[in-house]
């Protein structure tokens, strides 16, 4: 093997050897950009108003609005022991029935006639709805 092979097969190499190492440095960079860890948490309630989300095909659509009430800091560690008796929910038992959300209008002081005026609203037929209809005011934040 003549010099000037030796040497080129030395420089890649160590190109090599270079690329490897910044790509591990990089592959380090991310880990550690993803270590991330709380100590307390704060719990917010949320009030709820009737909404127009075209996703809601039933029923009325509820939306959260302004906090009600915020609870913490609270210990991590803390809530983590305290919930672990509770087993986690599945997605189907997060959605809300249309029964579900009506109740929910009404413990937040909505009558009957504003709830069926929403249902109204998401019960049309699709060819009925309008990007650029406008919100009633009914659908905006009770002050």
């Amino acid at each position: 093997m003549s010099h000037a092979q030796r040497n080129t097969s030395g420089h890649q190499n160590s190109a090599f050897e270079r690329a490897r190492f910044r790509s591990m440095r990089r592959m380090s960079q991310v880990t550690a950009r993803h270590n991330v860890s709380f100590s307390t948490l704060t719990i917010m309630e949320f009030s709820i108003r009737p909404c127009d989300n075209p996703a809601c095909t039933e029923g009325p659509p509820i939306a959260i609005d302004k906090v009600v009430n915020k609870k913490g800091p609270i210990n991590i560690d803390l809530f983590e022991f305290a919930k672990t008796d509770k087993p986690r929910k599945k997605q189907d038992d997060l959605r809300l029935t249309r029964y579900d959300r009506e109740d929910c209008l009404k413990e937040h002081g909505y009558s009957r006639s504003q709830i069926e005026e929403a249902a109204a609203l998401i019960e049309r037929k699709p060819a009925e709805k309008s990007p650029k209809t406008k919100i009633s005011s009914f659908f905006k934040s009770k002050t």
